[in-house]
């Protein structure tokens, strides 16, 4: 059977490196790829794809967008809290993952398996939380 292609976003540093070292040593992953990819910058989303062409890698089967930041926690009622650190949020944690996707749709669409597009990030900047707000509470 041939082996599982994985491309991990941000697997130079913190989850995606844990994530990266784990699939290795248990031998879900042959060898890791480390090609360059600026979360927050769209082109950067591209560049890597060609990249990747440039080792011969025709097709993904699984790609994780590990693109996420959580520097400030502003509440809403915050008249401290100005836009610009909020929008470099959304930038990075959802407009990043949307470039990837793109960027890479074609090579995954390639996949002689059940494609996989999975997205690990923060709650700053997401689009919605997945076990509701009265969880994150317990986590200040």
């Amino acid at each position: 059977m041939a082996p599982t292609i994985v491309f991990i976003a941000g697997a130079n540093r913190g989850l995606g490196l844990g994530l990266a070292k784990g699939l290795t040593a248990k031998r879900h992953l042959s060898g890791c790829l480390q090609a360059t990819y600026e979360e927050g910058i769209k082109q950067s989303a591209f560049d890597a794809a060609k990249e990747a062409t440039n080792y011969d890698i025709r097709h993904l089967d699984i790609i994780i967008a590990n693109t996420g930041i959580a520097k400030l926690y502003p509440l809403v009622h915050s008249s401290r809290t100005s836009s610009g650190p909020i929008y470099d949020h959304i930038d990075v944690n959802v407009l990043s993952a949307m470039s990837l996707y793109h960027a890479r749709r074609d090579m995954l669409q390639k996949s002689t398996r059940k494609p996989i597009y999975a997205i690990m990030g923060s709650g700053v900047g997401g689009l919605a939380t997945k076990c509701g707000t009265w969880k994150i509470q317990v986590y200040r």
